[in-house]
């Protein structure tokens, strides 16, 4: 049974720089800026750090700040205009891993299953001609 140390540790062995695409105004790059240099962050830091909260990720801040982070989450109301999916449903109710553990177990069986009939096909021709 993993640890919370050692789950985390193998989290942290994960860590590299990423890329995203954010749309900003030009006025909300400076705010940005000023907002994370004013505390000696860059953007990224700020970032990093404020994700963390909001995913309960490798690092957080605090358990007030997770919960400071979940409670704007759920008053932005984005859960309102999505669309219903089975994606959002499986998310939600957490068992996403689950889903793609099973996509990924029928993919290998339609793997299976399209050489059975490529097998199945070279064998009959050859018997044809026998």
């Amino acid at each position: 049974m993993n640890t919370f140390y050692e789950n985390q540790q193998k989290e942290i062995r994960t860590i590299r720089e990423r890329t995203l695409t954010l749309r900003l105004s030009d006025a909300d790059v400076k705010r940005i800026c000023k907002k994370a240099g004013s505390v000696g962050l860059t953007v990224s830091e700020l970032l990093e750090n404020f994700i963390g909260d909001l995913v309960c990720g490798t690092y957080s801040n605090g358990s007030d700040e997770r919960d400071f982070a979940d409670n704007w989450f759920d008053r932005c109301c984005f859960n309102f205009a999505a669309t219903p999916t089975f994606l959002r449903y499986s998310l939600s109710n957490f068992f996403f891993e689950n889903v793609v553990e099973l996509y990924n177990d029928i993919q290998e069986e339609e793997e299976y299953l399209a050489d059975l009939v490529i097998r199945r096909i070279i064998w009959r021709r050859f018997h044809h001609f026998i």
